[in-house]
């Protein structure tokens, strides 16, 4: 996934989005929903797991349970994503 030339993404989301794909959460996402699993990623992220990407900025570290709560709201986001495209 590129990041936008203007807008690219910190460390954490980056983190993120790659857990997203390695586990497999966007395998549920259409292809041509693709683009707004990544521009709600912060918005829905922040609120939610917002220590946990403090870590990864600061530390540069996501333990195991770090990444279960991550991985988590990956797939909430991702299950909300792919469920749009059936309205």
């Amino acid at each position: 996934m590129q990041q936008g030339q203007h807008a690219p993404l910190s460390l954490a989301l980056q983190v993120a989005l790659l857990i997203a794909l390695a586990d497999g959460f966007l395998d549920r996402v259409p292809l041509e929903r693709i683009a707004a699993f990544r521009s709600e990623l912060a918005a829905w992220l922040q609120p939610r797991v917002e220590a946990i990407l403090r870590n990864i900025a600061q530390l540069g570290k996501l333990a195991a349970t770090e990444r279960q709560e991550l991985g988590a709201a990956l797939s909430q986001l991702a299950e909300m994503i792919g469920a749009e495209r059936d309205k």
